[in-house]
């Protein structure tokens, strides 16, 4: 199942409003992908329900263990 992602934090090597395709793996985690055709990196990300008190409902923010400062958002 592919998921669209949105940065939303960055640490400076990620660009925030830029969006990547993921899939999901194994255990919950998220299989990030550069759209560098010559890179096949992938990047791992994990997830956390965050609550929002605006609107009273949980939001699922993706972060890249063991990086600081680097956070995504799903786009429906």
């Amino acid at each position: 199942m592919a998921v669209i992602v949105e940065c939303i934090e960055t640490n400076g090597d990620w660009t925030v409003g830029h969006r990547y395709a993921g899939e999901l793996v194994s255990g919950g985690f998220l299989a990030l992908k550069d759209d560098d055709a010559e890179d096949d990196f992938e990047w791992t990300a994990d997830s956390r329900q965050e609550y929002d008190r605006e609107t009273d409902e949980f939001e699922t923010i993706w972060f890249l263990p063991g990086i600081e400062g680097v956070s995504f958002r799903e786009i429906e």
